[in-house]
């Protein structure tokens, strides 16, 4: 296995023999450290189960086919001459864990540890970038004041859309103060818009009196992304100012004519 983006390269044998051979080499003396994850997984019947004790790593296990098996993880006494370029190995730091994944999943074993392992990094860096940018911890806030913020603010973010669909257009973009646009609404030609919408489930499309509002939160967390929506409105701007936006594909599929 050759990973040239972290500068590792490892090579491995496994066959039904009590020895197997492991050797690694750097390609990049500058890279940072690695961890070695071994996976194991059943894609039939069986069971599985991990044990960690004196930084012996045990994986105990058996399937109809094979019977009871038994897998023993530990730490290496010496470091072998063929890897000494690898620098100084942790094979102290020996940990197990056990994942519970679909049958029909076993085999994707990038997926399941990025689900476990990355989602938990991003979910830190989410809440330390909210705390910079909001400072509600410091400002005095409860964890609950704090968490129905979070939700507020995923809501927001997941309910920024692209929209590209003709438009109901007033003949009579100017009526009367006081008077009801009582002029016929026709297609206008096809335009986009990046907005923000109010409810994805109710109200799935931009609202310019609404973004306003929306912008006021967004600007603080994404400035270049709050930007990117501003001049997406700018651009539905004509003669007569701006129009709500009210895409017909988009109310066709909210509320089909009769």
């Amino acid at each position: 296995m050759r990973d040239n983006v972290q500068g590792i390269e490892i090579k491995s044998t496994f066959i039904e023999v009590p020895a197997v051979q492991f050797t690694g080499r750097t390609l990049n003396k500058d890279t940072q450290g690695v961890s070695l994850v071994y996976y194991f997984g059943l894609e039939g019947n069986g069971a599985l189960s991990t044990s960690v004790k004196d930084d012996v790593a045990m994986v105990r296990g058996g399937t109809p086919d094979l019977g009871k098996f038994r897998i023993r993880i530990a730490p290496y006494p010496i470091i072998p001459k063929d890897v000494h370029n690898i620098g100084r190995i942790h094979s102290r730091k020996i940990s197990g864990v056990g994942l519970k994944v679909p049958k029909t999943d076993v085999w994707k074993a990038k997926d399941a540890f990025q689900d476990v392992l990355l989602a938990s990094v991003q979910t830190r860096e989410f809440d330390t970038r909210f705390e910079s940018s909001f400072n509600l911890r410091k400002k005095g806030f409860s964890n609950a004041q704090i968490e129905m913020v979070l939700n507020a603010l995923s809501s927001l973010i997941g309910g920024i859309g692209y929209f590209h669909s003709s438009g109901l257009v007033s003949s009579n973009p100017k009526p009367e103060y006081g008077h009801e646009d009582s002029s016929e609404a026709k297609l206008g030609e096809p335009y986009s818009l990046f907005a923000t919408t109010s409810s994805r489930p109710f109200f799935s499309r931009g609202s310019l009196w609404d973004e306003g509002f929306h912008q006021l939160v967004l600007r603080q967390w994404d400035s270049d992304l709050s930007l990117e929506i501003i001049r997406s409105w700018f651009n539905t701007m004509d003669g007569n100012g701006w129009r709500t936006s009210r895409f017909w594909a988009t109310r066709l599929a909210a509320k089909p004519e009769e």
